[in-house]
């Protein structure tokens, strides 16, 4: 069985592998201190409500009774929208991504392949609901699968509903019910190792052909990969919501551990506390049979043997442990799924993180227990109980190794969210290139008051990094591209820079498929950002008739400061292409769009149409676009070009939909919308 980490995970593992050195998170304050212990607490008033505002002064943390000292804390405080007043989904989803955003809950949602076919409507059922009714516009998710599956139908992280549904669609269920549980320590020794079998993942987890027997360490070899990347990410509460019906082993052997030999499972789940509880991850064990007819626990009750009524509450305790010490909860024996799943939105909204380097260093594998106090009178705090110690020899440090990337360059690209250091946003069009592969021409623009340039002989001069990386969700490696930008920008061009922003032009290849797209720049010694970003890149050969995506640019994005390393669109737009949606009235859109015509479809027979609509689909402006320059002439393809006026158009959002049409009646048609807004 292998662990079907999605793209970006597997990303950020091959990333950390290529630069050599740990993934960071958002929080600069947790960055260096990898040996910290993490502990989110939620502290609230008389009346449940939470209380922000406190310090590290404010709190006090005990191990096993004795005082710690508190080295760094942060706190969240994100707001819940309501399952009444959620929005729905977006259906038109924007091409630009930016780090400019609001704080975020982060979610992993892990099918365990324990479950049943007969159980997986159910699972899809009540995951559908968490996502359309409890997932916020600025949440992160991902989906993987703990077992067999396929890697492409994974999801990595997004703040899409859609393709966060869609991976929860792909899902099918795994062979077979729960295995019986495995005895994990034996008198002689450590279980034998497994086979294992090679992947296209930076980890390898046993081979689905071993015995039943090691059926608990095949689960466990997989919660630790997941654990273990997910503790990676520092300075933040992460969520797990694994949805199983059991763990095949009780996990409070894992609790009660005093020393000696450990089977190879309870290594591997014993290495999967430690990073949950110090790493805080929280995890919520969800039992997709509730008390549904398969529950056995509900009606059933009286109708299952001895043998399978002791099997399902054992697996349902497994659960209840596993949880419960990260500080999350199990949810077996209910069908409320509405209300926990509002508790964990709740959980994961408003809380304080602590981090501290334990006065006990001993890797001795034992639970500590831990309590919070809070200094001011009237107030209550929740927290986890305590923390499974690592065991065993401390991991030799890695050697940090940015190569020639700027080192908060390389954090930026190694991070497996998007860093809001330096201010971007980005955005990725693709255009057909020679055979099914496409071209992607990518956007990126920054703050350039937030870059360390240096005043020097009348001119601000440094260096910017730009680097980027591309995999795809079905593993397969993409290559990455960097190019380091030297500046020296006169008075004039600086102030146009400082107002307007610094934009740079370039782009790389492609072929079709589903990736995530990872952009990070920053200076050589100052701050850095990145970006992350879902891109589909469609297959232009596959169709009688193909769009690429959309490029815009206009009066206003014109005065924005701009390096072009590469641009494959030079000379179709009066400006170069710009990752600016938000337009003043009476400024004027200028947009490229490229139509690949398939075998039996004469190109002289292709228009294009833009249409400017609002919200409520009201139509304001209908344009034939003009053909273009003979740019995509050597793909087979036709460029189109359109201006839109935005004079009159009142403040608000806004639509701009492409559509390309072979032929005047009964011909193949394609579209493409993106959002904007008017200021």
């Amino acid at each position: 069985m292998r662990l079907r980490l999605p793209a970006t995970l597997i990303l950020a593992l091959c990333t950390r592998a290529l630069l050599g050195q740990e993934p960071t998170t958002p929080t600069p304050t947790f960055r260096a201190r990898v040996d910290l212990v993490e502990l989110d607490v939620r502290v609230t008033d008389g009346n449940g409500a939470f209380v922000p505002g406190l310090t590290a002064n404010d709190f006090a943390v005990f191990e096993d009774g004795q005082p710690q000292t508190i080295a760094a804390v942060s706190v969240v405080d994100i707001p819940i929208v309501s399952a009444e007043s959620a929005p729905a989904l977006q259906l038109v989803q924007p091409d630009v991504q930016t780090n400019a955003t609001e704080e975020s809950r982060l979610y992993v949602i892990a099918f365990d392949e324990g479950i049943t076919s007969e159980q997986i409507l159910r699972a899809r059922l009540f995951l559908r609901r968490f996502v359309t009714r409890y997932f916020g516009p600025n949440d992160t998710a991902a989906v993987v699968w703990v077992g067999r599956g396929v890697a492409g139908h994974t999801q990595d992280f997004t703040s899409s509903q859609r393709l966060l549904l869609e991976s929860i669609d792909r899902f099918q269920g795994g062979p077979s019910a729960e295995p019986p549980p495995t005895p994990l320590v034996t008198q002689g020794g450590p279980l034998s190792s497994p086979g294992f079998t090679g992947s296209s993942l930076p980890i390898t987890l046993p081979s689905p052909t071993v015995e039943q027997g090691s059926a608990a360490r095949t689960r466990m070899s997989s919660l630790k990969a997941l654990a273990e990347f997910m503790a990676g990410m520092r300075g933040r509460r992460k969520a797990l919501l694994y949805v199983s019906t059991g763990l095949g082993f009780d996990m409070y052997d894992v609790l009660d551990y005093q020393g000696g030999v450990m089977s190879l499972a309870l290594a591997d789940a014993h290495a999967a506390m430690t990073a949950a509880t110090r790493g805080n991850v929280t995890i919520y064990a969800i039992d997709p049979r509730g008390l549904s007819a398969d529950g056995a626990l509900g009606d059933r009750e009286t109708a299952v043997s001895p043998v399978e009524f002791a099997g399902l509450g054992q697996s349902r305790r497994s659960l209840r442990a596993f949880a419960e010490v990260t500080g999350g909860f199990a949810f077996t024996d209910q069908n409320d799924f509405d209300g926990a799943f509002r508790r964990i939105m709740q959980e994961n909204s408003s809380y304080y993180v602590l981090g501290f380097s334990s006065t006990n260093q001993r890797r001795d594998g034992r639970f500590r227990k831990l309590e919070v106090r809070v200094k001011r009178p009237g107030l209550s705090v929740q927290s986890r109980v305590g923390y499974v110690a690592p065991s065993g020899r401390a991991p030799a440090a890695k050697p940090r190794s940015s190569g020639n990337l700027a080192p908060a360059v390389a954090d930026a690209l190694a991070s497996p969210l998007r860093m809001p250091g330096l201010p971007m946003k980005t955005v990725a069009a693709s255009y057909k290139a020679s055979g099914r592969d496409a071209d992607i021409v990518l956007v990126l623009e920054v703050d350039a008051t937030m870059l360390d340039l240096i005043e020097k002989g009348g001119e601000h001069t440094g260096s910017v990094d730009v680097a980027w990386a591309a995999i795809s969700a079905d593993g397969r490696k993409t290559p990455n591209g960097r190019y380091r930008s030297r500046l020296a920008l006169r008075p004039d061009t600086y102030d146009r820079a400082s107002r307007h922003g610094l934009r740079f032009v370039s782009g790389f290849s492609l072929p079709p498929g589903r990736y995530q797209l990872r952009v990070a720049a920053g200076g050589l010694t100052g701050i850095a950002g990145s970006v992350t970003s879902d891109l589909e890149v469609p297959d232009f050969t596959a169709a009688p008739l193909a769009l690429s995506g959309l490029s815009l640019t206009s009066k206003e994005a014109g005065d924005v400061v701009t390096h072009v390393v590469a641009n494959r669109l030079q000379g179709a737009l009066p400006a170069p292409p710009s990752a600016l949606r938000d337009f003043a009235t009476g400024d004027v859109i200028a947009l490229y769009a490229e139509a690949y015509p398939g075998k039996k479809t004469p190109k002289d027979a292709i228009d294009v149409t833009v249409v400017l609509q609002d919200g409520n689909g009201k139509v304001l402006r209908t344009l034939g676009a003009k053909r273009s320059a003979a740019i995509a002439d050597r793909v087979g393809g036709s460029g189109f070009v359109a201006e839109v006026a935005l004079d009159d158009v009142p403040s608000g959002g806004y639509v701009l939909r492409v559509e390309a049409r072979a032929g005047v009646r009964d011909g193949a048609s394609v579209s493409r919308e993106i959002p904007i807004r008017v200021r």
